[in-house]
């Protein structure tokens, strides 16, 4: 191809609103056809081969004022960057660029001491097709007729993203509607990705599964709370027979073992002394003992009974006298 470098400057206005450069900036109009102002008419019919060219060029492209790499570097003057361009894409049939500026070039661009920028570009003298960028250099006096990046709402690409949008998408601040829209993609993607997919069996487990196990473990539970509630009031109970707890104490010790347990209070109770009669006081105090006893005589014993006027009760005593004598 019968390539030719020409210059011509893109009419983007490149200013911020003050607090420093814009990271990407907009390089030439979108294609196919790129008209400038002093009548010369070049095409951008395939952008993603200048991307491509740039790509496999393998090196930042420089940023300086007024193409100085081409007019002041070949007579010998100092030609230094102001920024270069590491990255390119292509957006709506444009080229754009991420530009990583100098302290120098982004002051400049700033305080708008330059606002628009020219291309440098290799273009085919025949079908006057680019194929590819050399350099872009700030100037004030724009060539190709197009919007202007500083206005808000001039292109999508320039819509002002509020920040805390960008934050929750996990962007930087200088990220534009493009990077929010292609990151929301990404996300829903991903979102569709995990709902499709087969959930992991030792991850999961079926809802009529999970209450089923939840109910075994309550049922177990509670058998286990019965268990040591019995436990405990044995344990009680056999203190009270043993007379070392008196019966109108005995709710206020089954409080004590169920806080404690009952093999702890078991060896509790095994230290304590025996304070009441045990087993056979209370049985002297049961106030049906007469009648437990009187039960005990025989059909002869109790006719006996009735014979000498006596009560059954007065009989079995006067038995138990005479037998302990």
């Amino acid at each position: 191809m019968n390539n030719a470098s020409q210059f011509h400057t893109a009419q983007v206005e490149i200013a911020s609103d003050g607090a420093k450069a814009p990271e990407w900036v907009q390089l030439t109009p979108a294609g196919p056809e790129l008209p400038a102002n002093d009548g010369r008419k070049h095409r951008l019919s395939h952008p993603d081969q200048v991307v491509a060219a740039f790509a496999q060029y393998g090196h930042p492209l420089p940023v300086d004022v007024e193409h100085a790499t081409h007019v002041r570097a070949t007579q010998g003057l100092d030609a230094p960057a102001y920024g270069w361009v590491r990255e390119i894409e292509v957006r709506t049939g444009a080229l754009w660029g991420r530009v990583e500026w100098t302290v120098q070039g982004d002051a400049w661009v700033a305080s708008k001491a330059y606002k628009f920028l020219s291309i440098g570009y290799g273009v085919d003298k025949v079908s006057g097709e680019i194929s590819h960028l050399i350099s872009v250099g700030l100037t004030n006096t724009p060539g190709f007729k197009m919007p202007e990046l500083a206005r808000v709402g001039d292109t999508q690409e320039n819509e002002v993203m509020d920040k805390a949008v960008l934050e929750a998408l996990g962007l930087a601040s200088s990220a534009t509607a493009a990077d929010a829209v292609a990151k929301i993609k990404d996300l829903n993607a991903e979102v569709h990705t995990a709902s499709t997919k087969a959930p992991d069996p030792m991850l999961w487990v079926a809802k009529a599964q999970l209450e089923a196990a939840n109910a075994k473990i309550t049922e177990n539970e509670a058998a286990e709370t019965a268990r040591a509630d019995k436990a405990v009031g044995d344990v009680v109970d056999a203190a009270v027979t043993a007379g070392k707890i008196a019966p109108a104490a005995k709710d206020q010790f089954l409080a004590m073992a169920k806080a404690v347990g009952a093999e702890a209070f078991t060896a509790t109770v095994a230290q304590m002394p025996v304070i009441v009669g045990g087993k056979s006081e209370l049985d002297e105090k049961d106030p049906n003992k007469a009648t437990k006893t009187a039960s005990a005589l025989n059909a002869d014993e109790i006719a006996v009974a009735k014979q000498m006027g006596m009560s059954e009760a007065d009989f079995a005593t006067a038995k138990a006298e005479q037998e302990a004598s």
